[in-house]
């Protein structure tokens, strides 16, 4: 008979018959193959392969595996060890497979299979086997026998090492990995058994596995940062914090090796405590070990997280200290920016005042001349109610040839003035002028920014809203989280069935005489709320609001009553915790430590979780006596 005639007949009986998992071919597949010459049953399975279903294949395996039907799972890995021997994976699973079966003699007959002098880590599998018959002494003769070939061999540490880890055999693995290290073999492998010990949660080992890595080798100083993040968090009195600060201190007294100054600065940053990171910044800076540019980002930082105090420490230095004049110049800026922030009294309108005059006759960079001059114009319309002067001023600077940004910069700036003015068209025009030349830009997230925010304050809520999902999942962190913190007070204080946003708009409306620098007439508004909408979603809101701006005038009084009003309310548990963190920190600033200690201790207890715990915690210890500073170096 024809060869290729058979091939057709066999490929025919092919098509329609199913092949089990469980064997190769069924009966009916072989009968009309059996009649003719071995010689023809041999071509035919080198040119046709067993099925195109064949078993060989690792994700049934691990589907049967996941399912739970071992049986099946053990077939497959089978055929997968057998032809790919060389896969530790497929194997591994087969022998946790018979394991599970307490088919301990098969895996057994597996592993003798094995060459374990050229993988010692089938040695780790033997000894396992071992164990789980409860014979301990024969499984760590074969544990010891793994580790004695990476002595010989430390190159197989990693092998070895991670067959103990899978095992969960943390104690070998580790003896695994110091054997390596012992033979002059790679430092890296103090990563692994950083992780180790990070997994038997031995801090203290940990961390300084970590440390004498990157004292070996500095190039991993970003992996280090990324796993020390998994354990230190922003309280400076968990333990992963006290004592990764602990050993860096030991290492700087020891060396002054720079690396250990700029940890010690990382964690600071973590923990948000920015003076003290700027002071192990500034020593370096001091003996040319580190760029004026990372102590300005470090402030801007601190501005970001909203640590004003650090900040203008940390700009005051760059102003006067340094010896690069585009830096100073900057933080002199940044430094007013952060005062025109608070609510001014005449005097100190009248200085901030005299300041830009003395900063305007001084011979600036071009960039940060006309950076000053935008926040000028700022200056005189919103503090000092000189719109047109300061319009004056930035249309003379457009008719100047300047880059595009800085262009973008002007217009956005006449943009918030014709907001001032509630020209709201002219404004949004701007805006999404801006929006449109800077796609997928920072300087066009802020637009966008910008225009929704208009939108909200002009009372269209769900234009505002669709802006402002785009723009908070695209934007740098810091238009992101203004974003986000607009979007989340239309979403909490939609009221079910008010399409038209009543009580929101109002809100919206006091935001907007915020921005204009008109807390008074924000005030009344939000009083208003308060007596009108009390137990609607936007109550509280309008009550916090209010003592906000009530305590930045210093009415502290009147503002603990606001506060005390939001814990009154029961209808919302939304903002207790930012209420009595406010009115300990008034209690804390007004010298009533008892009362201040008391909220403080409230937070702790009920809001374990809440943004304010860490903060609370750490004001709460000051004021019991506890002595929360060391050396800071």
């Amino acid at each position: 008979m024809n060869f290729f005639v058979l091939a057709v007949e066999f490929s025919k009986q092919l098509s329609i018959f199913q092949l089990s998992t469980e064997k190769t071919l069924t009966l009916q597949i072989y009968k009309p193959i059996i009649m003719f010459k071995k010689t023809y049953i041999i071509l035919l399975f080198i040119f046709f392969p067993v099925s195109p279903l064949s078993a060989q294949n690792p994700e049934l395996a691990k589907k049967y595996l996941e399912q739970g039907d071992l049986d099946k799972a053990a077939y497959e890995y089978k055929l997968l060890v057998d032809k790919f021997s060389y896969n530790d994976n497929y194997l591994f699973n087969l022998i946790k497979i018979y394991q599970s079966q307490s088919k301990f003699d098969a895996v057994n007959e597996l592993l003798k299979k094995r060459k374990s002098k050229q993988k010692p880590q089938y040695l780790v599998y033997w000894g396992y086997n071992y164990q789980l018959q409860k014979d301990t002494v024969t499984a760590r003769k074969f544990y010891l026998k793994a580790i004695k070939a990476v002595k010989k061999t430390p190159y197989r540490a990693y092998a070895v090492g991670q067959a103990f880890k899978q095992l969960y055999l943390l104690d070998e693995a580790l003896q695994t990995y110091q054997t390596a290290i012992t033979q002059g073999n790679n430092p890296a492998y103090l990563m692994q058994i950083a992780q180790i010990y990070a997994e038997k949660n031995d801090i203290p080992n940990m961390i300084k596995s970590f440390l004498d890595l990157l004292e070996k080798e500095p190039k991993y100083e970003s992996q280090v940062k990324y796993y020390l993040t998994r354990s230190i968090t922003q309280d400076p009195e968990s333990e992963a914090n006290t004592v990764l600060k602990k050993q860096l201190i030991e290492r700087i007294k020891a060396t002054h090796a720079p690396r250990w100054y700029r940890l010690l600065q990382w964690l600071y940053t973590q923990q948000k405590e920015y003076k003290k990171a700027f002071l192990q910044l500034k020593s370096l800076y001091r003996k040319n070990l580190s760029d004026i540019s990372e102590i300005y980002h470090l402030a801007r930082t601190a501005v970001y997280n909203k640590k004003t105090n650090d900040a203008k420490a940390i700009y005051g230095f760059l102003a006067t200290q340094t010896a690069e004049p585009a830096y100073a110049e900057m933080a002199k800026l940044e430094l007013i920016k952060l005062d025109l922030k608070e609510i001014l009294n005449p005097e100190q309108k009248q200085e901030i005042a005299q300041k830009f005059e003395t900063y305007l006759q001084e011979n600036w960079s071009a960039k940060n001349q006309i950076d000053l001059k935008i926040a000028y114009a700022d200056f005189l319309a919103f503090h000092l109610n000189q719109s047109g002067k300061a319009l004056e001023i930035l249309s003379g600077l457009e008719r100047k040839t300047f880059s595009k940004k800085q262009q973008a910069a002007i217009k956005l700036k006449k943009a918030d003035i014709l907001l001032l003015q509630e020209n709201f068209n002219q404004a949004l025009i701007l805006y999404t002028q801006v929006q449109l030349d800077f796609p997928n830009d920072p300087t066009g997230h802020k637009a966008t920014f910008d225009l929704a925010r208009a939108s909200f304050f002009q009372g269209d809520i769900d234009w505002a809203h669709t802006q402002l999902k785009v723009i908070k999942s695209v934007a740098d962190d810091l238009i992101a989280n203004d974003a986000i913190d607009m979007d989340l007070t239309i979403i909490n204080n939609k009221e079910e069935g008010d399409t038209l946003y009543t009580g929101l708009k109002k809100l919206a409306r006091a935001k907007f005489e915020i921005f204009r620098k008109k807390p008074q007439t924000a005030l009344k508004i939000l009083d208003t709320i308060a007596r009108n909408f009390k137990g609607q979603l936007v109550y509280d809101d309008a009550l916090m609001l209010a003592g906000k701006l009530l305590e930045q005038s210093g009415q502290y009084q009147a503002a603990l009553e606001k506060y005390q009003a939001v814990l009154d309310n029961r209808t919302e548990d939304l903002l207790k915790d930012d209420a009595l963190f406010r009115m300990a920190m008034i209690y804390e600033q007004t010298g009533d430590d008892e009362k201040a200690k008391k909220l403080f201790k409230k937070i702790i207890l009920e809001y374990p979780g809440g943004f304010w715990y860490v903060d609370a915690r750490k004001h709460y210890r000051r004021l019991r006596g506890d002595k929360l500073d060391d050396n800071n170096l």
